[in-house]
């Protein structure tokens, strides 16, 4: 059985949070990403990272990269992850789209303030 941890996501880091303590249990860098959206899928003991235009397979114990692909020729936008038998409901390229619409809205209204 895989130990529980609750795995978190943020600019260009993914790690693992002990769900009782919230210790961190391993911190792991993803090479040749800036920032952004991280959508996540969980599968037995492989944790699934996908940030605009790379997709990582990391150990769900360690947090260790096991593949990386730069998926070549497929742009570098968000990536959306699905997997047969797991559902999830992609809620941070649903938040992080809301972010930017918000945001667009906020400059546009400073901008018509200042015009």
């Amino acid at each position: 059985m895989v130990r529980e941890l609750l795995i978190v996501a943020t600019k260009k880091f993914v790690s693992a949070l002990d769900p009782i303590d919230g210790r961190e249990v391993w911190r792991t860098k993803l090479p040749g990403v800036d920032s952004g959206v991280i959508s996540i899928i969980l599968r037995e003991n492989d944790v699934f990272a996908g940030i605009f235009g790379h997709v990582f397979c990391l150990n769900r114990t360690t947090g260790a990269i096991v593949w990386q692909n730069d998926l070549p020729g497929m742009g570098y936008q968000h990536v959306i992850l699905a997997m047969d038998g797991i559902e999830t409901p992609n809620s941070s390229i649903a938040a992080y789209d809301e972010i930017q619409r918000q945001a667009a809205a906020s400059a546009g209204a400073a901008a018509a303030t200042t015009g």
